[in-house]
């Protein structure tokens, strides 16, 4: 009220950083735009009230709004959020015993997907001692977990955004893993796959965890040839006795749908196998009985036949 002079207590919390830009707002015909509002304000940034320059960090209250864009693209999940290529804002985020850096702005959704966290320690723990290739790797959580965890033997993360590629190395270095044994690939998920495979090279475990290829209704035929052929590809690049990860971001396709994209992408690249492990959101990300269609992440673990 006017002239109240109470202070909120401090929480230590400065920013809060509010994301509406996916292509689902568009569909909803909202505006799709990035909010940074200020909570508290140290006295550095108090007295520096200037706007920052490109390639800084955003500036308390800035709002950002796009025009139209088009819908995200299987290789290029970034391209279409062009809002935050000249600011950034990262932060330290702490799971599983490993540091990451995550940019709030330049990255998809919120920049990290908690809801996959027991998901990460489960393909960690898989990894003990084998060659582990990361698709759509984003900042490398899945890659740096199976080696600093998991003890993987080795990690290939391949990722297309550039700015993903840069935090992927950076994080790799913050969690003391070095050349021999970690590698970043800036290159399409998917020509690198159909290349490696046809060049027949392999690994122990391959993981592909595409972006949502059908954030509308209207696109899941598409999404899910796509789904298969991303299958295909990375089936063959599992070692014989080797496991393939599939995790699923989507609210337009259920369990079915996609276990038969499994099934149907190891046929297609040659492969024989069955499905060791099925996992979806963490506990404590609960999906509504009323609404079904709110749960979006599915995971599935294949072993692949030996002689395959």
């Amino acid at each position: 009220t006017q002239g109240d002079t109470h202070t909120p207590p401090h929480t230590g919390v400065k920013h809060i950083v509010m994301r509406n830009d996916t292509p689902e707002r568009k569909a909803e015909r909202l505006p799709l735009c990035t909010t940074v509002l200020p909570i508290e304000k140290t006295a550095r940034e108090t007295a520096s009230p200037e706007t920052p320059e490109a390639g800084s960090p955003l500036g308390d209250g800035d709002t950002i709004t796009l025009g139209d864009t088009e819908t995200e693209d299987a290789q290029t999940p970034n391209k279409t959020h062009t809002h935050a290529q000249q600011k950034s804002m990262c932060v330290d985020i702490k799971e599983n015993g490993c540091m990451f850096s995550v940019d709030l702005l330049n990255s998809p959704r919120t920049g990290w997907f908690f809801d996959r966290r027991a998901l990460r320690m489960k393909i960690a723990v898989l990894c003990r001692g084998k060659t582990v290739l990361d698709c759509f790797s984003h900042s490398g959580a899945i890659g740096i977990q199976a080696l600093k965890v998991g003890g993987a033997k080795h990690a290939t993360c391949v990722e297309w955004n550039a700015h993903s590629c840069a935090i992927t190395r950076a994080n790799a270095e913050r969690n003391a893993l070095n050349n021999d044994r970690f590698e970043c690939v800036h290159g399409d998920a998917r020509a690198y796959l159909s290349e490696q495979g046809g060049a027949g090279n392999k690994w122990d475990v391959v993981v592909i965890d595409p972006p949502n290829l059908a954030p509308l209704e209207s696109m899941a035929e598409e999404a899910e040839e796509k789904y298969r052929e991303l299958i295909g590809f990375a089936a063959k690049c599992v070692s014989p006795g080797g496991h393939l990860v599939f995790i699923a971001g989507t609210r337009v396709h259920q369990y079915h749908t996609l276990k038969r994209c499994v099934a149907q992408g190891l046929m297609r690249g040659g492969r024989r196998g069955c499905i060791v492990g099925e996992y979806t959101a963490d506990l404590d990300h609960p999906t509504h009985i009323a609404l079904p269609h709110a749960r979006e992440l599915y995971s599935f673990i294949s072993h692949l036949d030996p002689g395959a």
